[in-house]
């Protein structure tokens, strides 16, 4: 606001700051990651943006339907998504015409650019939306699939499509309705959305700094990094990444390779070089240390006390099973493993 001061003849200006920070999170890691500040004249229903978003969603949905029943799956991630489409939409902000398009009044009386400008971050946050609504593989494919080998169940086309369309609204809806509780309230922090606006906003950032590095360089020097040391555990010597190095010791020993492996134990090592092994259940540079703290807690008492009793002691008849089924099947007699 201007006000012209009689005294002086000066322009003072008044500028309400106190409605800036109303409209800012109260915890500085949200302040971090997420700007209060908005541009009302970026476009955002671009017709480049439905092209990427929609080709991007396709290939990504369909590949992760194919490799789901495959052993391991693979698991796309919205983040490459939103990785990949970056040099996309970079791509057609350059090589697409800048021309404004007119649409006659019997149409509807309105004008569209294929390349309203450079490829900004809104366009970006909605393709990384629509990825992370259709990416991945819907629970009821499943159990149609379960219905069907299983149980002998036969299903035709439109009740699988039914059932997954249903199923799938069934969430947005109940996300709909506790948005109020879970979303809408400063208190209610989502630390891997976090992740991925400080993502957005690190390939968006504005290059000004000089005779540094910058976000975005130091991005990609650790996204390099992280891809060339993929190959020690991955590919070079894989085992680092399950790396029982007590099942060494005594290869031939039953128990110890149940509770010690790692490929078909429960993995007591408890040593790794692989982050995609740490990150298993979640990425330990997303999530509170008080969070990492309680799975860890859960995840010992369930998977490593009190699921080797009940499976020693041959509760429900567990000892005729594989302890962990990822590995060979193979069934074991309860005297065996007493």
């Amino acid at each position: 606001m201007l006000e012209q001061d009689s005294r002086d003849g000066s322009i003072k200006m008044e500028f309400d700051f106190d409605g800036i920070n109303e409209e800012d999170s109260p915890f500085p890691e949200v302040r971090a990651s997420v700007s209060n500040i908005d541009d009302p004249e970026m476009p955002v229903m671009t017709l480049r943006m439905w092209i990427i978003g929609l080709l991007l969603c396709t290939v990504g949905g369909s590949m992760s339907l194919f490799f789901n029943f495959r052993q391991p799956a693979l698991n796309i991630s919205p983040l490459a998504v939103v990785i990949i489409s970056f040099p996309l939409g970079k791509l057609f902000a350059f090589a697409l015409p800048i021309s404004t398009y007119h649409v006659p009044r019997w149409l509807g009386s309105f004008e569209f650019s294929l390349n309203p400008g450079p490829w900004n971050i809104k366009e970006h946050v909605l393709v990384y939306i629509m990825a992370n609504v259709a990416i991945g593989t819907p629970y009821a494919i499943n159990a149609n699939l379960v219905a069907q080998i299983n149980y002998g169940f036969k299903v035709d086309y439109w009740f699988s499509a039914l059932l997954v369309v249903a199923t799938q609204l069934t969430g947005f809806g109940l996300a709909g309705i506790c948005r109020h509780f879970l979303i809408q309230p400063p208190s209610m922090v989502w630390p891997q959305n976090l992740v991925t606006c400080t993502l957005l906003n690190t390939l968006h950032a504005e290059e000004e700094e000089r005779g540094g590095n910058t976000r975005y360089r130091y991005f990609l020097f650790a996204l390099s990094g992280a891809f060339f040391y993929w190959f020690i555990p991955g590919y070079l010597f894989q085992a680092l990444s399950v790396f029982s190095w007590i099942c060494w010791i005594v290869p031939n020993n039953v128990p110890v390779n149940q509770l010690f492996g790692v490929s078909s134990g429960l993995g007591m090592s408890i040593l790794t070089f692989d982050w995609a092994q740490i990150a298993w259940i979640g990425s330990p540079l997303m999530f509170p240390w008080w969070v990492e703290v309680h799975m860890f807690i859960g995840f010992v008492l369930f998977f490593w006390i009190v699921m080797p009793i009940m499976y020693y002691t041959n509760t429900w008849n567990l000892a005729y099973f594989p302890l962990n089924p990822s590995g060979q099947p193979r069934s074991v007699q309860p005297d065996s493993v007493r």
